[in-house]
């Protein structure tokens, strides 16, 4: 979400998400992924929605919300971020966390 946050403030808006998502992935989960994981997803990653159709499911099937979907998108990251750290912090504790390939 934030790199499509971002590819909107930047006024960018692309209206292809895929290199977006594939940054994410990239960025955050293949780590933890062998060839097989990484091969779906690149297969998944072709059937992502549009920046139009998402912006419209987002907003409950309604057009020309892009900003209500961005501020609520920007509200959720705030709190997934603040869950995700209390997470780490568990594992952490715990020393629950792994770092081998699935």
């Amino acid at each position: 979400m934030s790199g499509v946050i971002d590819d909107t403030l930047s006024e960018r808006c692309s209206p292809d998400l895929t290199p977006l998502i594939k940054n994410a992935y990239s960025a955050t989960l293949e780590e933890y992924h062998g060839w097989l994981g990484t091969q779906l997803f690149n297969v998944l990653s072709r059937f992502a929605p549009n920046r139009r159709h998402l912006f419209y499911t987002l907003a409950l099937e309604s057009s020309n919300h892009d900003s209500f979907v961005i501020r609520d998108m920007q509200a959720f990251i705030g709190k997934m971020k603040d869950c995700v750290r209390r997470l780490r912090q568990f594992y952490q504790t715990h020393n629950l966390e792994s770092y081998a390939n699935l």
